[in-house]
């Protein structure tokens, strides 16, 4: 994994009268390499003189312009073109700093353009805009770095101005994330619980899935989910999409707590989208509120970047012990009763409780709660 860089300046000025030392401390960035590597991804405006846009994300800065820089088609008018990169579906980046090297004369570079994200292709947002940029000479990218805090799937150079209003020519495009505030890094990503109810009644066997949201680019989770012991007895755990994501490590020696390791099956399984990523199953023991929750999450992206994930937690009620019939026992007979009013409302239960889960109605999760606490009892 890329650490952090921390470069530390001192800077010691001696003043005669009092002899003043001046400390001074500054985070040195440490950038990715260019993420625009993939020739087929690169889009533009127009194409000139059959200088493909490809050929600005070549890696190519040493001949002549002709063969490896792209232009625009002056036959269509002037200012404003673009220059597209598409980093993928569900491959989302934040751009920080962006290189371009200009073709044939520096008078050929862009002068007035601003750099946009987007993540449909549609709605664009200015990351960074430039008015009178200049350029050295064609072999030196010029080098502008943004305080760009979104990320986004598409990114496009728009040139608005060109000097003089002569063509332009790019011979190289390149852009680059900071390695410690890559996409997602700013807690974006989230892990969080969900049940389909959440009033139980005890006895009750029921399923908590651990889901991640705003992921991208995600191959490995470490994290830790605690329950109340009092309320809750751990039962099982399965990983979903077992062909795909694998459960490495799994403890709960801890009496409320369960720490858990999965990684991704090679780079086909990234995790890129919102997903369900396990399933745990508990029993319910006790009576009252208690939670059930994620903590400590941590994930990492394919190139080892680790962000720490926002956890969530929720908040489970469970009551006495079922009695349809109100005989003082749980048997096959409140069971028989409940599947005999399968489907129905209050107004035809009479003295009978058959609505185990509390939702007005008597359904099949019911009729499963009884026979799981039936079985567990």
């Amino acid at each position: 994994m890329r650490k952090k860089v921390l470069t530390m300046f001192l800077v010691a000025t001696l003043v005669l009268s009092n002899f003043t030392v001046l400390n001074v401390f500054a985070d040195e960035i440490t950038y990715t390499e260019d993420l625009c590597i993939d020739q087929s991804k690169i889009s533009a405006s127009s194409t000139g003189a059959g200088r493909a846009a490809s050929r600005a994300i070549d890696n190519d800065i040493t001949r002549n312009y002709s063969s490896t820089a792209w232009q625009p088609d002056i036959e269509v008018g002037t200012e404003p073109h673009w220059i597209k990169y598409d980093f993928g579906e569900g491959n989302k980046k934040r751009i920080k700093k962006y290189t371009i090297v200009a073709g044939y004369i520096p008078a050929y570079g862009p002068r007035d353009f601003i750099l946009q994200g987007s993540n449909d292709d549609v709605n664009w947002t200015d990351v960074d805009t430039r008015v009178n940029a200049t350029y050295v000479d064609v072999q030196t990218p010029t080098v502008f770095t943004t305080d760009n805090e979104n990320d986004y799937r598409y990114y496009r150079l728009y040139i608005t101005k060109t000097e003089a209003n002569i063509v332009v020519i790019i011979k190289e495009l390149e852009m680059m994330e900071d390695i410690n505030d890559p996409a997602g890094s700013s807690s974006d990503i989230e892990l969080d619980v969900a049940s389909t109810t959440y009033d139980l009644v005890r006895g009750n066997e029921f399923t908590v899935d651990v889901d991640m949201r705003n992921a991208t680019n995600i191959y490995a989770e470490e994290f830790n989910v605690n329950y109340d012991p009092s309320l809750f007895e751990f039962v099982s755990i399965d990983s979903v999409n077992q062909d795909k994501l694998k459960l490495y490590h799994e403890d709960h020696s801890v009496s409320g707590k369960i720490n858990l390791i999965l990684a991704s099956l090679g780079a086909d399984y990234a995790i890129s989208e919102d997903s369900n990523i396990v399933k745990l199953k508990f029993r319910a023991i006790g009576t009252g509120t208690g939670t059930i929750g994620v903590e400590s999450g941590d994930v990492a992206n394919g190139e080892g970047t680790i962000f720490h994930a926002v956890c969530f937690d929720k908040s489970y009620n469970v009551t006495g012990s079922i009695d349809v019939n109100n005989d003082g026992t749980l048997d096959l007979g409140d069971l028989a009763i409940a599947s005999r009013l399968l489907a129905s409302g209050s107004e035809v239960w009479g003295t009978y409780t058959p609505d185990v889960d509390y939702n007005g109605s008597v359904n099949d999760l019911d009729l499963t709660t009884i026979v799981s606490v039936l079985i567990n009892n």
